[in-house]
């Protein structure tokens, strides 16, 4: 039995999940939205190179999906992802959805999200850590040295951009949600190399129910080491995390773990398997992430007014 999947926005990030997508094992009708002109070619490229039990049927418009969607994936910006989501679910049987971060860019935008899903069975959202072998291994370490210190430093690593893929790492390692997301005055927003778009240096520190606590800080280039580490600290253990070198190391393991990113596209197709057999999958529900989500774009869009005497949406994706 084939299973009807939309995929909205084939971009960069689209088009490792439709690689990923022609990895599954179960026969897929694949619809792919994206208005830009060269998306055609680009996935017929990848299918001719997949299983025939696949089929790609190119969109310009969510009006042209069909009624029934099993799976739908959002892999747009942030920009305008409620409406987009809103078009691809007016009128039609929609079982699961799969969000890409961030969510939305203001309250009203989260509210409208919450309300446009209330139908639908199940919905994740893509903080892809959560699939990766390596990183489910040291959460077995971190979650039994509870509450830590953790942080996460660097040089010009997209502090908005990767934040929250950081703050629900540890929410997952610990168990425990964050309560408070707050930048500090180091914080100087700037326009992003993506038009549109802002990104910041500085400092945002983030805590926990149980205790825990989390420092981000990226540093403008040249003054700091450019590769991102993470930190842990828990009960006199330390946990040292260098995902660019693929080691972590520290008292809180019996030895080096050794491990990697995984990409998209290698998670995507086990990923859909899953959710197809029986209906769950490792990512975090919307329910799971929205307060933290909630907390982070109200508290930096408190900074952003303050510091450059502008409201509305956070421009951040």
């Amino acid at each position: 039995m084939y299973r009807n999947v939309a995929l909205v926005g084939v971009g960069q990030l689209g088009l490792r999940y439709l690689e990923g997508l022609l990895q599954s094992n179960i026969q897929l009708r694949l619809w792919a939205v994206d208005i830009t002109h060269d998306v055609r070619k680009r996935t017929q490229q990848l299918l001719s190179r997949a299983s025939p039990r696949f089929s790609i049927t190119h969109c310009e418009s969510t009006r042209d999906l069909p009624r029934n969607i099993d799976l739908l994936i959002l892999a747009t910006t942030a920009t305008g992802r409620v409406s987009t989501l809103s078009q691809a679910l007016e009128g039609r049987n929609v079982r699961f959805v799969i969000l890409e971060k961030l969510l939305t860019q203001s309250s009203a935008e989260t509210e409208e999200m919450t309300r446009l899903v209330a139908n639908v069975s199940d919905v994740w959202v893509n903080y892809p850590r959560r699939l990766m072998d390596w990183h489910a291994v040291l959460q077995e370490y971190v979650c039994r040295h509870t509450p830590v210190h953790g942080s996460v430093i660097g040089s010009s690593w997209g502090l908005l951009t990767n934040a929250l893929h950081f703050v629900d790492l540890l929410e997952w390692w610990t168990g425990s949600f964050a309560q408070e997301i707050q930048p500090h005055r180091d914080f100087e927003w700037f326009e992003s190399k993506r038009p549109g778009f802002l990104e910041a240096t500085g400092t945002i520190s983030v805590k926990f129910a149980d205790g825990s606590h989390l420092t981000l800080k990226s540093a403008p280039e040249g003054r700091r080491p450019s590769k991102t580490q993470i930190n842990v600290h828990g009960k006199d253990k330390s946990l040292r995390v260098s995902e660019c070198d693929g080691v972590a190391s520290g008292s809180m393991l019996p030895r080096p773990i050794t491990g990697s990113l995984t990409f998209q596209s290698r998670l995507t197709g086990p990923l859909v398997d899953q959710i197809f057999e029986d209906g769950t999958c490792g990512l975090p529900t919307l329910e799971d992430v929205i307060g933290t989500h909630e907390l982070y774009i109200t508290s930096l869009l408190a900074d952003f007014r303050t510091q450059l005497a502008l409201d509305g949406r956070l421009r951040i994706t």
